[in-house]
């Protein structure tokens, strides 16, 4: 039976993996959230008195953050050196590609390159982009943790961050267009309220026509 610790520095906590395992499936499936599971788990322990079982919850929460991490090096082969044999893809992304797009050196045949001209496009690789303005966060200084960054650095589908908001500063600001018109003025104004004290007012995607997503960024006002 495996165990996690909840903590670096001298544990006394710890998760076996068939929890860990079992809230993994649990959230996937049913979208059940951290604290319900602990809460579950506290009832199982004590279903009478379960204000009096001890609350691993925020441990917990952090445990499966870096669980997570782990089972994504596992599943796509960045634990094996997978990138010693797939080497035209980045190395140490931890992605899962559509198989059926096509990659060659990996599911093509070794002559794709002399398919007849009125072929070709079955040797394309097609990709759509999709905005969804509706994804948003509201930015709260006083209660944000500034250490609550993402553990997997740019190796799936967001950049890194640093990096991101680095380029964000060489994009010029966009100019707003003039108009007489008072409709277009109102919306304009309606826009502005509505993404207001927001630091991200939505998302767009890459994804393959099969609707997998291969990289995401966050947006902000005016499509920056």
């Amino acid at each position: 039976m495996g165990l996690f610790p909840a903590t670096v520095r001298r544990p006394t906590t710890a998760f076996t993996f068939q929890v860990l395992k079992q809230f993994h499936l649990h959230h996937l499936e049913s979208k059940e959230s951290t604290y319900d599971f602990i809460g579950a788990l506290r009832r199982l322990t004590d279903n009478v008195f379960a204000h009096q079982v001890s609350d691993p919850y925020p441990q917990f929460r952090l445990v499966m953050r870096v669980w997570r991490i782990l089972m994504a090096t596992v599943c796509t082969g960045q634990a094996h050196g997978i990138d010693d044999f797939i080497t035209h893809r980045r190395p140490g992304n931890l992605l899962v590609f559509f198989p059926a797009c096509p990659e060659p050196g990996l599911n093509m045949e070794t002559e794709w390159n002399d398919t007849p001209d009125d072929l070709k496009h079955l040797n394309s690789k097609k990709m759509t982009a999709d905005g969804n303005h509706h994804v948003n966060h509201f930015a709260k200084p006083k209660t944000s943790n500034p250490d609550d960054v993402s553990l997997f650095a740019g190796r799936v589908y967001f950049p890194e961050d640093t990096k991101y908001r680095e380029d964000l500063k060489k994009v010029p600001e966009t100019a707003s267009e003039k108009s007489n018109c008072n409709y277009l003025n109102a919306i304009n104004k309606q826009d502005r309220k509505k993404f207001k004290n927001m630091d991200i007012t939505g998302i767009v995607n890459i994804q393959s026509p099969h609707v997998l997503v291969e990289s995401s960024v966050d947006i902000q006002y005016s499509e920056k």
